[in-house]
C-alpha cells in the first residue's frame, strides 16, 4: 500500500504516481536521485517496495540531437 498527501491542486497527479509505482517491479532513477526530486517524490520512492535501480547515464552531442529530431517530429505530428 502507499499513501501520499496532497492538497486539492494535486489529488490527480499523486493518485497518478501511486498507480504507476504499484504497475512496476523495478524504477530506473538518476544516480544521487534524491537532490533531483523534490521530498515527496523522494518519500514516494523510499516507500517503493520493488528495486530502485540507479543509472549514471551521460548524453553525448549525437543523442542529444536525435531526442531533439524526435522530439520535434512528435510535435509536428500532433500539430498537424
Amino acid at each position: 500500500m502507499i499513501v501520499i498527501g496532497s492538497d486539492h491542486g494535486g489529488f490527480a497527479l499523486k493518485e497518478e504516481i501511486k498507480k504507476y509505482l504499484q504497475e512496476k517491479d523495478a524504477i530506473l532513477v538518476p544516480q544521487s536521485y534524491e537532490r533531483y526530486f523534490g521530498a515527496q517524490i523522494v518519500e514516494l520512492l523510499h516507500r517503493f517496495r520493488g528495486s530502485l535501480l540507479e543509472c549514471n547515464y551521460e548524453m553525448d552531442a549525437g543523442s542529444f540531437l536525435y531526442i531533439q529530431e524526435k522530439t520535434r517530429r512528435i510535435v509536428e505530428e500532433k500539430t498537424l
